[in-house]
């Protein structure tokens, strides 16, 4: 498959203590079927407000949870996860 740059957007990324962090992520285009996509670096999960070590760190069986999210959403991130 070939892609063609066609832009660039701004994607946040929250990291362990809550804080926001803006990346610049490029957005391409499918010369064959004609859909965008994003280029994401690995440490982004798409559709995902936190980083992928964060995510990772909150599945983990542990009993000292570090990360500034809700219950309800390390919950949907463990069922998600398993």
């Amino acid at each position: 498959m070939e892609y063609k740059i066609i832009g660039s957007r701004e994607r946040k990324l929250r990291d362990e203590s809550g804080e926001s962090r803006r990346f610049i992520v490029r957005r391409l285009r499918c010369t064959r079927c004609e859909k965008i996509h994003h280029e994401l670096p690995d440490l982004m999960v798409p559709y995902k407000r936190y980083g992928a070590d964060v995510i990772e760190k909150a599945t983990l069986p542990t009993t000292h949870l570090t990360v500034a999210a809700d219950e309800s959403t390390l919950y949907r991130w463990r069922s998600w996860f398993f």
